[in-house]
């Protein structure tokens, strides 16, 4: 293979890199307010095990590796609000830029019971809330 074309290809996959970086959401309530797909349930859990379950699995299954080019990783945010009694997790894609594919939103309801909110930013990313529903009822499954 020449030289021009591994330049003609290197520079078709940067600029499909860049057209899908441009196609995510640049912030989380730009997600909330424009996602693909959003699913919610409660589950009979203190909302401090559930975070603790999703953020590990989401880590564990979803943070790290190189996605559409070897310069775009996904990144995993995880902050618990113990004052607020919620925590939030953000799946970002850091390569042009740091954009939110997936947020997922865990409300205390009360001292057993727990609302999530999962939003992703890609119709093919549609059963992703479901994974975070197994992964919040214990599964340590990263595919269903």
């Amino acid at each position: 293979m020449g030289t021009e074309t591994m330049i003609v290809r290197a520079l078709f996959l940067a600029s499909c890199c860049y057209v899908l970086q441009a196609c995510a959401s640049g912030s989380i309530g730009e997600l909330r307010d424009t996602a693909a797909n959003e699913h919610r349930f409660t589950t009979g859990e203190n909302y401090e095990i559930v975070y603790r379950r999703v953020s590990r699995m989401a880590r564990s299954c979803w943070e790290g590796g190189f996605m559409f080019s070897p310069q775009a990783q996904r990144i995993t945010d995880a902050d618990l609000f113990s004052e607020t009694g919620t925590a939030e997790i953000t799946i970002r894609m850091s390569n042009i830029a740091n954009n939110v594919y997936a947020h997922v939103l865990i409300e205390r309801l009360d001292a057993d019971l727990t609302s999530v909110t999962v939003w992703n930013d890609l119709a093919t990313w549609n059963s992703y809330g479901e994974r975070v529903q197994l992964w919040a009822e214990g599964s340590e499954d990263c595919e269903r």
